[in-house]
């Protein structure tokens, strides 16, 4: 093998090994973003209602929930192609335990249960979807989508 070929090895292993890295470089998940006092604007996953309070959200790649107070007109607003049923039962959906990213708020269990609302559901086979709900009795709307 003569050195020209030597060097042209090398130059294509350095850039295969290169790309390699700077592809699982740029390939890492973000970490998480999360708010226990957020404005509507800093959910950059779902278009809240302008004039939404209390907002609360985790944001990850595969996991993100949003809890907000707002009118039920405004709610509606924000998912104008959502078929919602009124709730046939009682639900529980997270209400607090945002605002650490390295303690996500389905570990704290902050949790409140509600019978009368608006309610959907649409789960996959990998357990992966979308759960939204709104809540009449505290005008609370919750959006919580998982990758699986």
């Amino acid at each position: 093998m003569t050195q020209k070929h030597q060097f042209l090895i090398a130059v294509i292993l350095l850039s295969a090994i290169g790309a390699f890295f700077l592809f699982v470089g740029r390939s890492e998940k973000p970490p998480p973003t999360t708010s226990a006092s957020a404005r509507p604007l800093d959910v950059a996953f779902l278009t809240l209602p302008t004039h939404a309070t209390s907002v609360r959200y985790w944001d990850h790649w595969h996991d993100r929930i949003a809890v907000f107070e707002s009118s039920e007109a405004d709610f509606r607003a924000v998912f104008p192609a959502i078929p919602f049923a009124e709730m046939a039962e009682r639900k529980t959906y997270l209400v607090g335990g945002f605002g650490n990213p390295s303690n996500p708020p389905w570990q704290q269990s902050m949790t409140a249960e509600t019978s009368s609302g608006l309610f959907y559901e649409k789960i996959a086979d990998n357990g992966g979807g979308e759960t939204i709900l709104y809540d009449r009795a505290t005008n609370t709307g919750f959006y919580k989508y998982a990758a699986w």
